[in-house]
């Protein structure tokens, strides 16, 4: 995921090697690897048009006054990276762990407690906090039977930024019960694994 950075280029003196230069940051990604392992990022290219001074080589003292310059180009590339990615515990996993991993809280909402025999009301799966939520699977509800339900609306409201991925991801469902009578819509379970804590958590 891109991490927004500022189009224009702004530019602070560090040392390198002994050497001062002028850095700025051209592009900042938000990386979320998929599998274990040692993981070769690749080398990053970019061109550049670098201005180069010429000799006046007995030019005209113009010349020498504003300057004889010529714009080349000139590629440039960073050295590969490599990742360890370590694997997830299996010890004390949870069934019904998707991959989650990060910090998610959970909250649901019902339109209504009390309808009409086929009349529509929504339910409403909220997942906030921070990780790769933008690999949340939908949930599985065992809805009654005599309800009849569509697929969920996924609404996602996400920020990438230099922290993380954190934000808000909505399962909207329609539902119509076609009969009268109570009826109960079962609890949710959700796993997510917390790094901080080295450990899964259920909610």
């Amino acid at each position: 995921e891109d991490i927004p950075t500022p189009q224009s280029i702004g530019l602070e003196r560090e040392n390198y090697n002994g050497e001062i230069y002028n850095v700025g940051v051209i592009r900042k990604l938000l990386l979320f690897p998929q599998h274990t392992g040692k993981i070769v990022i690749e080398p990053f290219e970019v061109e550049c048009m670098v201005r180069q001074q010429l000799s006046s080589g007995g030019g005209s003292f113009f010349d020498d006054f504003f300057g004889n310059y010529r714009e080349v180009r000139v590629m440039r590339r960073s050295a590969p990276v490599t990742i360890t990615v370590k694997e997830l515990p299996t010890a004390n996993k949870p069934s019904g762990f998707s991959g989650t991993v990060g910090s998610v809280q959970m909250s649901t909402f019902l339109s209504a407690d009390t309808v009409n025999a086929n009349d529509a009301l929504t339910h409403k799966v909220t997942f906030s906090g921070r990780g790769n939520l933008k690999l949340l699977q939908v949930p599985s509800i065992n809805f009654p039977l005599d309800f009849e339900s569509y697929e969920p609306k996924a609404t996602k409201d996400i920020k990438v930024t230099e922290q993380g991925m954190m934000g808000t991801v909505t399962f909207e469902y329609v539902l119509i019960p076609r009969y009268s009578g109570e009826y109960k819509i079962p609890a949710l379970r959700f796993s997510y694994f917390d790094p901080k804590s080295d450990n899964y958590k259920t909610i």
